[in-house]
Formats: structure tokens, C-alpha cells, sequence
């Protein structure tokens, strides 16, 4: 797969913030929503994009430690 700027802006992007709109893709990969979401899709196709996983804050959530020992 070749991965061009485009594709790396839109990875970018999603790695700022994963639920990005294809609108706010495409103001940051400078192309329009439609190019942004179908780069987004052949990435999510092609494998490049994995997965998408929430960021917890745990703290907020009370919890005091968030790694035991082995």
C-alpha cells in the first residue's frame, strides 16, 4: 500500500482525535469531507487503521493505581 501526504495528514488527524469528522479530516488533509472519508475507509480496509479505542482518564473514574506488579 502506498501512503501518501494526504493519507499521513488524515492519520494525523485521527490520532489527535479518533472520532473526527470526515468534514474535520478533510480541513486538515486540505481535501474535501467525500476524499477525506474515503482515504479514511481505505486505510480502515488496507489495515493500516487498526482499530479505534477510547482514552480513559482514571483518575476521574476514582481509580488510585491503574498498573498492579507481577
Amino acid at each position: 500500500m502506498d501512503v501518501d501526504d494526504i493519507d499521513r495528514r488524515v492519520l494525523s488527524a485521527l490520532l489527535r482525535n479518533g472520532r473526527a469528522s470526515a468534514d474535520e479530516l478533510g480541513d486538515v488533509a486540505d481535501v474535501t469531507d467525500r476524499t477525506a472519508a474515503w482515504r479514511r475507509h481505505t486505510l480502515e480496509d488496507d489495515g493500516v487503521i487498526r482499530s479505534y479505542r477510547p482514552r480513559l482518564d482514571y483518575d476521574l473514574l476514582g481509580y488510585d493505581v491503574t498498573a498492579g506488579l507481577r
